[in-house]
Order: structure tokens, then C-alpha cells, then sequence
């Protein structure tokens, strides 16, 4: 596996959702 991260806008959608907070 690589070692490169995700792309820098990518995280947003798939952040885990616990509560009201968008990206905790």
C-alpha cells in the first residue's frame, strides 16, 4: 500500500458523524 494520504477536500464527506458535530 502507499503511504500517500487522502486528497485534502475528501475527509469531509466521509468523517465520522457522531452527534450534531460534522467532524468530530
Amino acid at each position: 500500500m502507499s503511504k500517500r494520504g487522502r486528497k485534502r477536500r475528501s475527509r469531509a464527506g466521509s468523517a465520522a458523524n457522531h452527534g450534531k458535530r460534522p467532524n468530530a
